[in-house]
């Protein structure tokens, strides 16, 4: 019992630092040179023209 429960907190953990990870990611890229985008086969790729954007000075 307390095995499975470990074993679901670290799996809910897990997913959270993903997302948070992704998040980051994300918000890193939009201050890049260039966008990042998916492939056909799902790969990421790094190319292409970045358009201009407003920032929230709250950030």
């Amino acid at each position: 019992m307390l095995t499975s429960e470990i074993s679901a907190l670290a799996d809910v953990n897990r997913d959270l630092l993903t997302a948070g990870q992704r998040a980051a990611r994300e918000t890193m890229l939009a201050f890049a040179e260039t966008v990042e985008t998916y492939g056909p086969q799902g790969q990421t790729v790094t190319g292409g023209v970045r358009r201009s954007s407003l920032v929230d000075e709250a950030i």
